[in-house]
């Protein structure tokens, strides 16, 4: 029954005898076991049963709803479990093998996990369920629960007062915690990932998740804790609890820290080095507060990681808070000072008098910054030092995000130098084990790490020469940031939730940018999925045992397994990327359509990926040893064949950006000439100057078809539409592969044909001039 006010508003009452457990899946429905031997299944709103579920034999302890499969998992005290469809309300199947009461069931994937009162715990096989179950033995006593992590580490605690540890995987225990001195009657995990437990013998221990030894203990006023006053203490650990912010009373809980309290509850409080996504480090001195501590002392502490308790006093606004923050404030000033001035005196002043003085300062600042900082250069990323202001954002960042730890924070650094951070290795970054991920340039406040601009500068150079045509391609994810960009919430005419209407807001903007040409890299990213099923279609047809295919269209993941996973080499496919295939196509077919050369074409992708840009830079071959690529075996017959023939082409994959079609001009033959993210092209947006409204005023329309569709490598548009289409909806591999196979068949079809009409070309045709007419229409065909 549920009271409101003293009042009750529902009452579920069909039950006979004490419940056992209950569980609310969804609004709607309501889930309670019972030891009058059923589970019945409530309509929240009217209170009434909607199913009964009563086929055990004895005391329904436990049981578990699975939200993916709907499907209803009871334990009871006949020691059987019983699988029950809740959408026709039968059990299908009954599980055997315990030999007492099963104290608690929880699914993990295809695994039913089970304790027992017999002292074991079951591993089940949901795909297989004949399959006789696999125990997990060392308990001595009933086993009363169990709790499964997300890294598939099992606990369980036992009436032999221990907790045990297992690994599910490799199905042995890994350690024991022993501590208390009767059963146990619950446990319970808080954020920190620290472990407690209460038990009969009337303490609650603390324990570490890694290790096995207590750490402290609390004695209960009575002797014995019994099980509902063990569930209720351990749901105690993050209740509410009450904090005074400046003398006012709060209300939170005890897992959130004094900024979030605060941010909660409307009171400002400044930060600098505190992210959500990361954990907490408290070094900026900018979110300082005072608390009143444990012993009465008032103390100043980082409001980001002090975490709240009971009755904590906190005072944010007192002198002793306002000077720690100003001394925060100066030691930052004293970081950027050097950096100030080289910006206050990298210009000239309009002033004619001062030019040679203002050179000479100039000239001055820039030796001491080159002596003192410089920029540290990746294959995609680059580190300003002169911006970095000790935050340690990108330290957390790489170490939590990625388990990378590239950066650190170096002691001892004189005042001058101002910036502590530095690699872990001690080297430049492009010979750390940095795999260009950029997820520290998402952190970083000042902008010290940013992509490389190399080619944001090459871009701004292009768009002012007239001789050259500049294409551009988009990732089709990357419209979506479009109000992000342009910081707007709404736009008029325009529907910024509709799709179609950001990409028409968005062509119109890179329009007046000065790009001659725009696509989608919709037809790219279909091609690389085809000839990926190709290969892999042909690894099978071959029985290699390099399976499974793994892509490689991620550079950060080719860089992560060249450091990393080397062994995962060889089954790494060598099909090229989407933006290589657009390149690719830019260059060729779209050249000889709009009847341009491939010289003064410069190919442009716009991209989320920041580690695109190390691709284009090709810097590492990820695929020496990659048995797949046969390009290095080859090298030195293709050059011999290019030296005999020059009408010969090489017909290997490559898998650089600087692969070319006839190997004369690197510079000029690039597949894809520069990358640039978004933030490049807020960059150029703000360089000049342009306006929403100018945005607003344009209608672009593409000279040709945006997805460059009709430039297909097949003669069939039609098939090859359909085809795609076939992919699209089926989405198996199956029918990928049966499509492409039928691709393959048209290609040769072509193929013969254009052999047999070639021979008829090459027939001298008779004095007849209407004969002449078709032999002439046969040849321009």
């Amino acid at each position: 029954m549920t009271k409101i006010d003293g009042n009750i508003i529902q009452d579920f009452s069909e039950h006979t005898d004490i419940i056992s457990q209950i569980s609310i899946p969804n609004e709607t429905t309501l889930y309670s076991s019972s030891i009058d031997r059923t589970l019945k299944s409530w309509d929240i709103e009217t209170g009434k049963v909607v199913n009964n579920y009563d086929s055990h034999n004895g005391w329904v302890l436990t049981f578990h709803y699975d939200k993916e499969s709907k499907l209803l998992y009871s334990g009871s005290q006949d020691s059987t479990i019983k699988v029950w469809d809740t959408r026709f309300n039968k059990c299908i199947h009954t599980f055997q093998g315990h030999k007492f009461a099963v104290s608690q069931v929880l699914v993990n994937g295809s695994n039913l996990i089970s304790s027992s009162w017999d002292g074991n715990i079951g591993l089940w096989n949901l795909k297989n369920k004949k399959k006789s179950p696999f125990f997990l033995k060392g308990h001595i006593g009933q086993v009363r629960g169990i709790y499964l992590t997300n890294n598939q580490i099992l606990y369980s605690f036992s009436n032999d007062t221990s907790i045990r540890v297992w690994n599910v995987k490799k199905r042995i225990c890994k350690s024991i915690f022993k501590g208390h001195s009767k059963p146990i009657f619950g446990f319970k995990f808080d954020s920190k990932d620290r472990l407690f437990s209460c038990s009969k013998d009337g303490t609650i221990n603390r324990w570490p998740a890694s290790k096995n030894q207590r750490v402290s203990s609390i004695l209960m006023e009575k002797e014995e804790v019994d099980q509902m006053q063990s569930t209720l203490l351990l749901q105690g650990l993050h209740s509410d609890v009450e904090i005074f912010i400046n003398d006012r009373p709060y209300w939170t809980t005890t897992d959130e820290t004094i900024f979030k309290a605060c941010k909660s509850n409307g009171i400002q409080i400044f930060s600098f080095c505190y992210h959500s996504r990361l954990s907490p480090i408290g070094i900026c001195g900018f979110c300082s507060v005072e608390i009143l501590n444990n012993f009465g002392e008032h103390e100043i502490v980082s409001a980001c990681s002090y975490q709240c308790r009971e009755n904590l006093k906190v005072w944010t606004n007192t002198n002793k808070v306002k000077m720690h923050i100003q001394r925060a404030i100066v030691a930052l000033d004293n970081k950027q000072k050097i950096n100030n001035l080289f910006n206050k005196h990298s210009h000239n002043n309009n002033n004619n008098h001062n030019n040679h003085e203002n050179n000479l300062l100039s000239k001055y600042f820039n030796e001491i910054k080159d002596h003192y900082f410089f920029t540290d250069k990746s294959n995609s990323i680059q580190l300003d030092y002169s911006k970095c202001v000790d935050c340690g954002r990108c330290v957390q960042a790489c170490k939590e995000l990625m388990g990378l730890k590239v950066f650190n924070m170096k002691m001892d650094v004189p005042d001058l130098e101002g910036c502590t951070l530095q690699t872990n290795s001690k080297q430049s970054l492009i010979n750390t084990n940095c795999i260009d991920c950029g997820q520290c340039t998402l952190f970083c406040p000042t902008g010290a790490l940013t992509e490389i601009n190399d080619d944001f500068n090459l871009v701004k150079e292009k768009l002012k020469d007239e001789n050259c045509h500049i294409v551009l391609a988009i990732s089709p994810e990357i419209i979506l940031s479009l109000p992000e960009l342009l910081e707007i919430d709404h736009f008029e005419n325009y529907n910024l939730n509709d799709y179609n209407h950001l990409e028409k807001i968005f062509l119109n903007l890179l329009n007046i940018l000065g790009f001659d040409n725009i696509f989608n890299l919709e037809l790219a990213l279909n091609l690389s999925h085809i000839d990926e099923t190709l290969v892999f279609y042909k690894l099978i047809e071959k029985n290699e045992k390099n399976i499974p295919l793994i892509s490689s269209y991620c550079p950060s993941w080719k860089k992560l397994c060249e450091k990393k996973y080397p062994k995962l080499f060889k089954y790494f496919s060598t099909v090229d990327s989407p933006f290589n295939i657009f390149g690719l196509l830019s260059k060729t077919i779209y050249a000889k359509r709009m009847e341009i050369e491939p010289k003064n074409i410069f190919t442009v992708i716009l991209t989320a990926c920041i580690p695109a840009k190390g691709e284009l830079n090709n810097r590492s071959n990820l695929f020496k040893n990659n048995k797949h690529n046969k390009n290095e075996g080859n090298k030195k017959k293709n050059e011999n064949n290019n030296n005999n023939n020059n009408n010969n082409n090489n017909n290997d994959k490559n898998n650089g950006r600087n692969n070319h079609n006839n190997g004369n001009d690197d510079d000029i033959l690039k597949k894809v000439n520069a990358i640039l993210t978004l933030r490049e092209i807020k960059k150029l947006m703000n360089e000049k100057n342009i306006n929403i409204n100018e945005i607003k005023k344009t209608n672009y329309k593409f000279k040709i078809y945006k997805n460059l569709k009709y430039l297909t490598l097949f003669n069939n548009q039609k098939f090859y539409n359909n085809s795609i289409k076939s992919m699209q909806t089926t989405g198996s591999i199956r029918s990928i592969i049966e499509c492409y196979k039928q691709i393959i068949k048209r290609r040769r079809k072509i193929k013969s044909n254009k052999r047999v009409s070639s021979k008829e070309n090459f027939k001298e045709p008779n004095s007849d001039p209407e004969q002449i007419k078709e032999h002439n229409k046969k040849k321009k065909g």
